[in-house]
């Protein structure tokens, strides 16, 4: 046991040297333990003043840009004063300038105040005279005459010229005329008195004549003086003016010929009655005329006449029953007119008078029956003579007779009462008008298509004689085409003649029913 006692020391020893060690080391951990949490801490406050740091210096960036913003707008404002400050000087010897002219500058805006009070009053008369045009009972009761319209409007425009000769002179805004604003606003009183009796004189001049329009007038005189009322009246467009000077002298024209018209036409109103009456006795006699004529050459001997004079017979006996029909509607036509006269019996010219274009309508139709009815009978003689080739003439002929019967039967037909017995009787004469047209139209062209059907047949030529023949046709076909040129032209010649004429009568009976004035 002594033995085991040596090792036994030495074992404890060294399990005390170990725990000591052990002791160390857990010191020694703990050391460390609390150093890395130390360090830790220290880390995490450098992270912190790192983050802080950080944001400092992204503040200072922030106020780095907005010093610099500053800066520049602060810059920028400098400039703009100083550009200000400039404009504020110049501004400064303006005025300066200015003060010295102050008393020319009121005595101008005054000028312009005055004439643009000047201009309003002058608008205000036409607008008010524009409120006159829409009273029409107003209108009624005035009357006025061409002369005294002639003399307002040579005043008028006299005035406006002297206007228009003012105003190219630009600088008479600033130098103060007095004159502009007299004339402005006698002017104003000229064109109202001109403008009222032309559309008082308007109501009862023919309307082929081209008055100018009162209203349009009225409304570019007040837009010339808003203008000239206005700032810029030295703007005033010298076209506005003449347009009013031209309206002005078409007036002037259109009133120098209804004087005219007036001073020639100063004829009876029987004169229209009776001319009506005779230019309806002439349609009757020449339709009598033509009928006689188409029976004689009908019951003319038949003898040895070739197919196409039998054909042509026949036509002959349609042409007088046209001219039978024809003559049953000028006789309805006459009857519709005595029904007018006794309907209008106390003062039957008045009435032709006061219906003057439905007067001239019946005259021209009248004229225009008796004249086809004539036309058909040269035709029928010259068929008769043995020219196959004016059958076509004999369609157009035809056709102009039921046009121009058409034309009494519509003129006749609208002042009579569709009630009355003659107007039943007109109605039916048309309508056999209208067939025996259609009858004689549809027997000419069968006659025309046979006569070429039979003048077709060229099997029995030798080609020599076929060939002369082409040619021939060749040269007639050219002289066709010119000789229908020629018509052509001859037709709007006549067509020409026959509307200035139509013309004629309108100014005869316009100038008839015009009012004494």
């Amino acid at each position: 046991m002594l033995a085991d006692h040596p090792g036994s020391i030495c074992s404890e020893n060294k399990l005390n040297a170990d725990k000591t060690r052990l002791v160390d080391l857990q010191q020694a951990n703990n050391e460390l333990e609390t150093a890395i949490r130390s360090l830790t801490q220290t880390r995490d406050q450098l992270k912190e003043k790192l983050s802080l740091a950080e944001q400092r210096i992204l503040s200072l960036e922030e106020q780095n840009l907005h010093t610099e913003k500053t800066i520049y707008e602060d810059e920028e404002q400098l400039f703009e004063l100083n550009n200000t400050l400039k404009t504020a000087r110049e501004r400064c010897m303006r005025l300066e300038a200015q003060v010295s002219e102050l008393p020319q500058v009121a005595m101008s805006n005054a000028y312009k105040a005055y004439l643009s009070s000047v201009c309003r009053r002058a608008g205000s008369l036409l607008e008010e005279l524009l409120t006159h045009f829409t009273d029409s009972e107003l209108l009624v009761m005035h009357r006025t005459s061409p002369e005294f319209l002639l003399r307002c409007a040579q005043n008028s425009h006299a005035k406006l010229m002297q206007i228009r000769t003012l105003l190219r002179d630009k600088t008479i805004f600033d130098s103060g005329n007095a004159e502009l604003p007299l004339m402005v606003s006698e002017l104003s009183v000229r064109f109202y008195e001109t403008l009222f009796h032309c559309k008082v004189l308007r109501q009862f001049a023919p309307d082929f004549l081209e008055f100018p329009d009162p209203d349009k007038m009225c409304h570019e005189l007040i837009g010339l003086f808003q203008r000239l009322g206005t700032d810029r009246a030295d703007v005033v467009s010298d076209s506005r003016i003449g347009s009013v000077c031209h309206a002005t002298e078409c007036l002037m024209g259109a009133v120098e010929q209804f004087q005219r018209l007036r001073d020639s036409g100063q004829s009876d109103e029987q004169q229209i009655a009776d001319q009506l009456e005779q230019e309806m006795n002439a349609a009757a006699n020449a339709i009598r005329t033509a009928e006689e004529k188409f029976k004689e050459l009908f019951t003319r001997p038949v003898g040895s006449l070739s197919e196409d004079q039998l054909r042509v017979k026949h036509i002959f006996n349609y042409c007088s029953a046209l001219m039978i029909a024809v003559g049953r509607l000028v006789e309805a036509a006459n009857d519709v007119q005595k029904e007018l006269k006794e309907q209008n019996c106390s003062n039957v010219s008045e009435f032709y008078k006061q219906h003057s274009r439905w007067t001239q309508g019946f005259l021209s139709a009248a004229k225009s029956v008796g004249a086809c009815a004539n036309v058909l009978v040269e035709v029928a003689d010259i068929v008769a003579g043995g020219d196959a080739g004016s059958l076509g003439r004999m369609i157009v002929v035809a056709q102009e007779v039921a046009v121009s019967t058409t034309h009494l039967f519509v003129a006749s037909r609208i002042k009579v009462d569709p009630k009355s017995a003659n107007f039943s009787a007109l109605k039916k004469a048309s309508r056999e008008v209208t067939e025996a047209t259609g009858t004689l139209v549809a027997s000419v062209k069968a006659a025309i298509d046979t006569h070429e059907a039979e003048e077709l047949d060229f099997s029995c030529l030798t080609l020599t004689q076929a060939k002369r023949m082409e040619m021939e046709t060749q040269v007639h076909v050219l002289q066709l085409e010119s000789e229908l040129v020629t018509e052509r032209r001859r037709l709007a010649q006549l067509r020409r003649e026959n509307y200035q004429d139509s013309a004629d009568v309108e100014v005869c009976l316009g100038s008839n029913c015009s009012v004494s004035l």
